[in-house]
């Protein structure tokens, strides 16, 4: 199945818009992942926390990176209804 890229584009500047709107000042350093397709692309930013790095993932939920901020970001994005099926199997 193939999500518009037009729902990640609006995603994408929803998410920015409400960390602009948060009142903070500190810029946050950005990850950009791509899906199968040329024209699927997120850009996202992410925040230092006590106990780690989170990304922002469309939807407006920071999700804890680990190790790595883009894979974090590609499996809650692209990878996420993949992921999902081979749980189920």
């Amino acid at each position: 199945m193939r999500i518009p890229a037009i729902v990640f584009a609006f995603s994408a500047a929803a998410c920015l818009t409400a960390l602009s709107a948060s009142g903070k000042d500190a810029p946050h350093r950005t990850v950009t992942v791509t899906g199968d397709f040329r024209d699927q692309r997120i850009t996202a930013p992410v925040r230092k926390t006590d106990v780690g790095e989170e990304v922002l993932v469309p939807g407006g939920a920071w999700t804890d990176c680990a190790d790595d901020c883009k894979q974090a970001l590609k499996n809650a994005t692209f990878d996420f209804w993949s992921n999902l099926e081979s749980t189920e199997r």
